[in-house]
């Protein structure tokens, strides 16, 4: 087993939840697709993602990883491709099509495409209320649930840190992954640029269960 500190940021979440249930099939020969382009009508997404090089180690690190249940999972590369911009109820963009399908003017329209513009949706939740976290074009991470999809909480202050946090959590939750948290992830449940305790709590109880508190 590797000691904790020779582990990648990816590699310590990914510890963490598959010690927690969830399943994790290892990248295989995908190659990066771009959503396509859309209009005030369409779904559409700013490429900032693509300049995310944390973003971009981590969803090079599996094919899938889902929870136990697979109600709640993290995007992959391949569901950015044209299955994923199509007519599958839960693409990568499927809640801007939901905003967009509850929109009552082109005015409102608009400002869910702005939205969606600027943030990259990264992880979606059936569990309960429909929920995501998504990468704001400041490098951020956000999460967003219904009704109203486009108000959010910032979670992270990056991808970094998310995954710091996942690790940290994991490893007090389930022993099995207490060696997978780096210790700058450990100092304190709230790591630095991660949001206040009640929604870094409903967060984690997404990913690790209802029970999930440190």
């Amino acid at each position: 087993m590797q000691h904790r500190d020779e582990l990648t940021p990816q590699e310590a979440a990914i510890s963490a939840l598959r010690a927690a249930g969830w399943r994790w099939v290892p990248r295989g020969a995908h190659e990066p697709v771009a959503p396509a382009d859309g209009g005030v009508d369409e779904p559409s997404s700013e490429p900032c993602w693509q300049q995310n090089v944390a973003l971009t180690a981590w969803q090079r690190s599996y094919d899938e990883l889902a929870s136990e249940d697979e109600s709640v999972w993290f995007l992959a590369v391949a569901d950015y491709g044209e299955h994923g911009a199509g007519s599958d109820a839960f693409a990568w963009n499927a809640f801007e099509r939901l905003s967009l399908e509850g929109a009552v003017d082109a005015d409102e329209r608009a400002a869910v495409t702005r939205f969606w513009a600027r943030h990259h949706p990264i992880m979606l939740s059936v569990r309960g209320a429909y929920s995501y976290l998504a990468l704001r074009d400041d490098g951020a991470v956000v999460f967003g649930e219904e009704p109203e999809f486009e108000a959010t909480t910032t979670v992270a202050g990056s991808v970094e840190q998310l995954l710091e946090s996942i690790a940290y959590w994991g490893s007090v939750i389930t022993p099995e992954a207490s060696q997978s948290a780096s210790p700058a992830s450990a100092a304190s449940p709230a790591s630095p640029g991660i949001a206040g305790p009640d929604s870094l709590r409903e967060l984690m109880r997404l990913l690790f269960g209802e029970g999930a508190r440190p």
